[in-house]
Formats: C-alpha cells, structure tokens, sequence
C-alpha cells in the first residue's frame, strides 16, 4: 500500500465512523466558551523575582534580561491552564491560547503554587486519559469494529497507562541525555561559543531523527496494542525497513498539517470562524492519524510474512 492509499484509506474509515472526530471539536468548544483558568499572579512572582536577581547579578544587561522576562511572564498569564488537556495527541485548534469569543469567558485566578501545580499534573494526566480515548476510538475505527463497552474500557485504561509510561521514560531519557549536553554547551561557550552552537545544532538534528524513528509509537500501542517499549521497537522497524516511504508519509502528513493551520488561523481571526476551524482540524488532523495507522498496520503485516516465510 503506498502513502496515498494510506491516507485515502484513513480518511475512508472515518467517513465510515465520524463520531471520534468530535473529541477534538468537543475539546475545542470548552476551551473556546469555558471557563479561563489564569496564572498571571505566578507569572508576575517569577518575573519580580528574576528581575531581582538580574539587577543583583548583571546590572549593565538587566535592562535586556528583565524585558525578556517580562514578556515571558504575560505570555505566561495569557494561557489558560485547561488547554493543557490537549497536550498530547489531541489535535484541537485552541489549546491554551486565547481566541476571540462571542461573550467573555469567565476567567478564574490560580494564585497558589500547590493549586497551580496540583491542575498542571491533573490536566497533564486528563489529556494522557483524552489521548487514549481520542487513538483508541480511532484505531477501533480502523478495524470497523464495535468494541463491548467493557472491553473498550479496559483497552482504554491500557493505553492510558501505557501513554503514561511513555511520557515518564521520555521524560527520563530527555534528562539523562540533556544534562551533560547543555553542561558540555555552558562550557563551550566560555571558549568558544560558535562551537557550542553547532553541539546544539547537532543535538537538535538527532532529536529530529529519533522523532521519525518513532513516528509510529502511538499507531503500534494502539493498532497492535502493545506496550510502550513494544510500541518502541515496532516504529523503529517500520522506519528501519520502510524508510523511504515512511518519510514521504511523515513529510506529507507535516505538509498538510501546516498548511490547513494556517487556513484554520486565518478563520479564527473572528469569532464566527472558530467553529469552522475547529471542525475542519477535527476532520483533516483525524484522517491522518487514521492514515498513518492505515500505513502502521500494513507495513507491520509484511514484516510479519517476511519474517514467517
């Protein structure tokens, strides 16, 4: 199956089962009409408090550092903390971004770290939840089944935990390969600070790479439903052994997305156009998730006969 069959064929399943693409119309809704969650007052602290140590440490280039700051902090206090449901996997529109709405939403202050904290980690493990629900739905689509409500359940809850182990070891592998690398920065830019600038260069060029190599981890978790080191192992293999191909879908995919953002952006200049964006994105982001399960699933399935013959 080449890439446009994959994609003809995702965009095929959910024209046979479009309700799945309301959870990011849903999502994009409440975030558009609900309640604002703010924490301008924590922003404020941080930027007073690095302002502080700016005129303490550096006083001839504080004037600099301190305006950084301060637009940092009111970018903080613009976003509003219930996006972050949409974090991950979840193609919404809106996020935590404000967008122009018929009527003033209600906006709640969070001035408590702990409450600040407690919503960051709860909306961070509700959009891991909206994730596996939102894949999961889809990749049910994908093999046009309709799943008992039980055993729909316990798949979701697996791959809740599963995206969760995920996250954690990214996480925890981020750490372990970020740390030394920005230790070796900070000390290249005493001697040298074009050097340092190709070392981050060239860490960036490998995330770049290790990002297509496990372009197929939540199709695999999904599709095949493994678990996340599994998952892991299966997208690098299909990329490893399709690789031509998988880029020409990951490329098209990137293409599409980029090009209807700036379509969906153009209609939210107004509030008229928000629901119209909103449904549109559902609707495009959908299909190429589909399609890119479409490409997983096939792909995966000649790797199997090859290696049984």
């Amino acid at each position: 199956m080449s890439v446009i069959e994959a994609l003809s064929a995702g965009f095929g399943a959910l024209g046979r089962n479009p309700g799945w693409a309301l959870i990011p119309v849903a999502v994009d809704i409440l975030l558009w009409l609900g309640p604002r969650l703010s924490p301008r007052p924590l922003g404020v602290r941080v930027f007073e408090e690095l302002s502080r140590l700016s005129t303490r440490l550096a006083a001839e280039g504080a004037a600099d550092a301190v305006q950084t700051w301060r637009e940092a902090a009111e970018q903080i206090g613009s976003v509003n903390l219930l996006g972050l449901i949409t974090w991950w996997q979840v193609p919404t529109v809106i996020g935590p971004r404000p967008v122009p709405a018929p009527w003033p939403a209600p906006t709640v202050i969070i001035d408590s770290w702990v409450l600040g904290l407690g919503l960051t980690l709860g909306f961070g493990l509700a959009g891991l939840l909206l994730a596996a629900v939102y894949l999961g739905g889809l990749a049910s689509a994908l093999r046009g089944e309709v799943p008992k409500p039980g055993d729909f359940v316990a798949f979701i809850l697996r791959g809740w935990a599963r995206l969760t182990v995920l996250v954690l070891l990214g996480l925890a592998a981020l750490m372990v390969t970020a740390v030394p690398i920005l230790m070796l920065v900070a000390v290249l830019n005493l001697i040298s600070p074009a050097l340092a600038e190709v070392v981050i260069l060239l860490w960036a060029i490998v995330l770049v790479w290790v990002s297509i190599y496990l372009f197929f981890v939540h199709p695999a978790m999904f599709v095949s439903d493994v678990g996340p080191v599994e998952a892991v192992r299966a997208s690098v293999a299909v990329v490893r052994r399709n690789f031509w191909p998988a880029m020409g879908l990951i490329l098209l995919v990137y293409l599409i997305s980029v090009g209807m953002s700036v379509i969906w952006n153009a209609l939210m200049a107004g509030w008229a156009g928000v629901p119209l964006a909103a449904a549109g994105n559902a609707v495009v982001a959908s299909g190429l998730t589909l399609g890119a399960m479409v490409f997983y699933k096939d792909r995966s399935a000649r790797q199997r006969e090859v290696s049984l013959g």
